[in-house]
């Protein structure tokens, strides 16, 4: 249902309308997730013209979410709402709202309502600003008169990417939703598997990095929920993720304890519906987080299974140079199904229970490191240790490289290639 812009410019900043409530309030989970994802993805945009638009740019593989927003949006105003653009690569789609009367009655509501709580809340604040200046000249059909330019460029000077520093007690708070963080984490997170261990990661601009303490915070309150295992918390595994600064402007947030993901994060997300293609990765990490929790990665063919999916995770763009091959479900579900080797609920700590298999194998016999050399295997392959394969390339200090390259088809040199042999 659309509002009628007479109405809705007569509001305040913060408020909006008994009319627009009742609409906003019948499709709040979905806006939740909205409001997240454009935390992480959207940009409020100003042409030197003074001309507004909302624009959200993604891989043109994504283009799905911008079509879900698209209609989202489009059916709250009983209208079309914005335009679906592809670049001329199609590597890129891009969703844009520049139609003045979707930016008051559509845009402006709803981040009044379920708002902002980083950076991208001050910028919409200087966004909301100029269209209440450029309101004037769109009643009355006419164009912006000198004074009604400068003030919005003004406005524009110090957004997005010009906004260096900033007041964090300028930011407003309110709790984080499920569907909101869902929202941020499908334009900013995710899923994948480094040196052999799953792992949930979001990354983000430093100057928000107090919005990663909040999440922190959430995922630190949520339920001990294992699919598998003790139906008791006995090891004290809630989420306690790492928050880094990796450079002057990046900063991240990870949880990569297994039994942290396995228990809680892992149920969590399952609970909620993807909007995006990161859904499907998700699928993946997570019979990747139950091979490797269950201990099913111990077995030769639980581990190849388990090197197909880090191979694939996160790999699958259509404009990617090379595709992996998609790991056979059908043989991962098999093994799924099978009893788990590590027994969660044995009263036996994650390290115990990895420690009493590796002795029962000798160590990690029949897990070695392949080498190949332009596509060549290396004498002496399988090497017993990621060590071992860096002395036979005469550089001990690589075997870290080796760990972070292993099973990812990235090669070392423009010409080694690792790989768990199994």
């Amino acid at each position: 249902m659309s509002v009628p812009i007479n109405k809705i410019t007569q509001e305040g900043n913060t408020k909006v309308s008994q009319t627009e409530e009742t609409w906003l309030k019948e499709k709040e989970l979905e806006l939740e997730w909205f409001c997240g994802f454009s935390e992480a993805e959207s940009m409020f945009f100003i042409s030197t013209k003074g001309d507004l638009s909302f624009r959200i740019k993604l891989h043109t593989d994504d283009r799905q979410a911008l079509e879900y927003i698209k209609t989202l949006l489009s059916g709250l105003a009983n209208r079309e709402v914005g335009v679906i653009v592809d670049s001329k690569d199609n590597f890129e789609s891009y969703y844009i709202v520049a139609k003045f009367q979707d930016i008051i009655e559509i845009l402006i509501p709803i981040f009044s309502k379920y708002y902002l709580t980083t950076s991208k809340f001050l910028d919409f604040q200087d966004f909301k600003a100029a269209a209440t200046i450029r309101k004037t000249s769109y009643l009355l059909k006419r164009k912006l008169n000198a004074e009604e330019l400068c003030l919005i460029l003004s406005l524009k000077s110090g957004m997005n990417s010009q906004r260096l520093t900033f007041n964090y007690d300028d930011l407003p708070k309110r709790p984080l939703t499920p569907t909101r963080l869902l929202g941020f984490v499908e334009g900013d997170g995710s899923f994948y598997i480094s040196n052999a261990t799953p792992t949930f990661s979001i990354k983000q601009h430093s100057k928000n990095i107090h919005f990663f303490y909040e999440i922190a915070e959430f995922l630190s309150k949520l339920p001990y929920c294992p699919e598998n295992g003790s139906k008791i918390e006995k090891f004290h595994t809630k989420p306690t993720p790492g928050i880094s600064k990796d450079s002057s402007n990046k900063c991240n947030l990870y949880v990569e304890n297994i039994l942290q993901l396995y228990n809680y994060i892992l149920p969590f997300f399952k609970s909620l519906r993807f909007m995006s293609r990161k859904g499907v990765d998700f699928q993946l990490w997570e019979l990747a987080v139950k091979l490797k929790a269950l201990g099913h990665t111990t077995s030769i063919e639980g581990k190849k299974c388990f090197i197909e999916i880090n191979k694939y995770i996160n790999k699958r763009y259509t404009n990617s140079a090379f595709v992996a091959k998609a790991p056979n479900l059908n043989q991962i579900h098999e093994i799924l199904n099978k009893p788990p080797i590590f027994d969660l609920s044995s009263g036996l700590s994650y390290k115990a229970l990895s420690d009493m298999i590796k002795v029962s194998k000798k160590g990690n016999i029949g897990f070695g490191v392949n080498v190949y050399d332009n596509g060549k295997l290396v004498v002496g392959s399988p090497f017993s240790s990621y060590t071992q394969a860096a002395l036979a390339l005469g550089n001990v200090n690589i075997s870290s490289v080796i760990s972070k390259k292993i099973n990812t088809d990235k090669l070392y040199k423009g010409r080694y290639l690792f790989e768990s042999s199994v």
